[in-house]
């Protein structure tokens, strides 16, 4: 089969390992940047032009997006899925789990268990907003997935300068309500198919000791929520961020497109082979890009 792998670098860590997997099981695979694809619209139809010719055919695509393409690669994207090209998980479901309070809501309403969760337009709603979720402490994330990190706010002090920063920078962020938190997991799925479970340091907890990206054990009830959230939000293949706290697990993350820098390579390899088998699947035919 012939695959293309939608991202700006073959040289990023994930790209290589998904090229050494699909050579290894015998697939001829190429890289494409989106911002080196143009859309255009002919009699009525999209069509793609690579470097401003038109490309070979191929039987699936593997998007690799990031932040800086993001926007014309998912439009990219649509187009494909438009002249019937399939995408190993669609727009739609990308979209929706890069967004994090989209993809809280989206849990949320499969009823599994997310934290407290508010999207804050501005400073006048602030105040309101943390009083909904029960005060502080809580921890603040850029709304969008790969960008920025993590921070935990402790003190009103804190909360209002972080907060303020963000918007100066024009960043959206979401704050999250966290208590009793023991240890935050990675769980890596496809479908119904645990690949493995990876660990991962929590900014509030005390991590000494903790290696990040460790393989690790994962109880059955964890697997059966990450499979349920893989399936429920139409993604063939997805890590999901799990933080196991007092009162039970919380689900504060899903994406569907699993970096695999950082992880143990059983978990790394597992992936990685999920998902070119994956796109396997999807490659009925040879479609005309």
């Amino acid at each position: 089969m012939r695959f293309v792998i939608l991202s700006r670098s073959r040289f990023l860590y994930t790209t290589r390992r998904l090229i050494a997997e699909a050579k290894l099981r015998r697939h001829d695979v190429r890289v494409a940047s989106p911002l080196e694809c143009s859309l255009v619209i002919t009699a009525g139809q999209p069509r793609l032009l690579f470097k401003g010719k038109l490309p070979s055919s191929a039987e699936v695509v593997i998007p690799r997006l990031t932040p800086e393409d993001w926007q014309h690669g998912m439009t990219v994207l649509r187009a494909l899925e438009r002249m019937g090209v399939p995408i190993l998980n669609s727009a739609d479901a990308l979209e929706q789990t890069r967004d994090r309070f989209l993809g809280a809501m989206a849990l949320a309403g499969l009823a599994l268990p997310v934290p407290p969760t508010a999207l804050v337009p501005n400073a006048v709603e602030l105040a309101s907003a943390v009083e909904a979720l029960g005060g502080l402490p809580l921890q603040l994330r850029p709304v969008h997935q790969s960008v920025g990190r993590p921070v935990l706010l402790d003190s009103r002090a804190t909360l209002e300068a972080v907060t303020a920063m963000a918007w100066q920078h024009g960043t959206q962020f979401i704050l999250q309500r966290v208590q009793g938190a023991a240890r935050e997991l990675r769980l890596y799925v496809a479908g119904e198919e645990f690949l493995g479970a990876v660990l991962r340091r929590p900014q509030w907890a005390n991590a000494a000791g903790i290696k990040p990206g460790a393989t690790v054990e994962c109880p059955e009830a964890l697997r059966k929520l990450a499979q349920r959230a893989c399936t429920g939000t139409g993604l063939l293949v997805a890590s999901v961020d799990v933080i196991e706290t007092h009162a039970g697990p919380l689900l504060v993350e899903i994406d569907g497109m699993p970096n695999l820098r950082g992880i143990d390579k059983p978990t790394r390899e597992a992936v990685a082979t999920a998902m070119i088998k994956r796109a396997e699947g999807l490659g009925v035919s040879r479609i005309p890009v």
